[in-house]
């Protein structure tokens, strides 16, 4: 209802972060990553996880479960956002959810949300990573790499946006080593 208010804020801190410090990493040279995900792309974004740890990654993750979600996520190992406890009531995240990475240090955050979610992008846009990476779905300067389509011709989204992802992250490390 009043996304237009959030959407403001994220622009202004996507402003404020200007100075950022970006850096393309290949994906060799990444050690540390933090996931964003939706729940209800759990499983898949659960198996995109699996894989970075077994590439040697250590991972954070975060997931936002949606209100009608009714699952028990009590047993995973990721932080699960809900909206009427981590959220003030436009969908920003509270102060202790949004520097809760601000004394770690990581080389990538990978965002797997298709649609948009002004709570996780507040995060996207917030947190100080090197490297951000994700599919567009607005116009806010979220990303150092953006992807801007997806041929849906295998899995789900999200299954496919983080092959996507891991592809170019490879291609970097091609480009600059040859």
């Amino acid at each position: 209802m009043f996304d237009f208010i959030l959407k403001n804020r994220i622009k202004r801190i996507c402003k404020n972060n200007s100075a950022r410090q970006k850096v393309f990493r290949s994906l060799s040279e990444i050690k540390t990553v933090v996931v964003v995900f939706e729940t209800s792309d759990y499983e898949a974004s659960d198996a995109f996880i699996e894989q970075l740890e077994k590439m040697g990654k250590q991972v954070k993750a975060y997931a936002f479960r949606s209100k009608n979600d009714q699952y028990d996520y009590t047993e995973t190992p990721y932080k699960i956002i809900n909206l009427k406890e981590d959220t003030d009531w436009l969908g920003s995240p509270w102060a202790d959810l949004v520097s809760s990475l601000d004394e770690k240090s990581f080389d990538l955050l990978i965002d797997l949300t298709i649609k948009e979610n002004l709570t996780l992008e507040y995060l996207v846009a917030y947190w100080d990573i090197p490297l951000k990476t994700g599919f567009k779905k607005n116009n806010l300067p979220l990303y150092d790499l953006a992807i801007s389509h997806l041929p849906g011709d295998k899995g789900s989204e999200a299954q496919e946006l983080g092959a996507q992802i891991l592809y170019y992250l490879n291609t970097i490390h091609s480009k600059i080593t040859g």
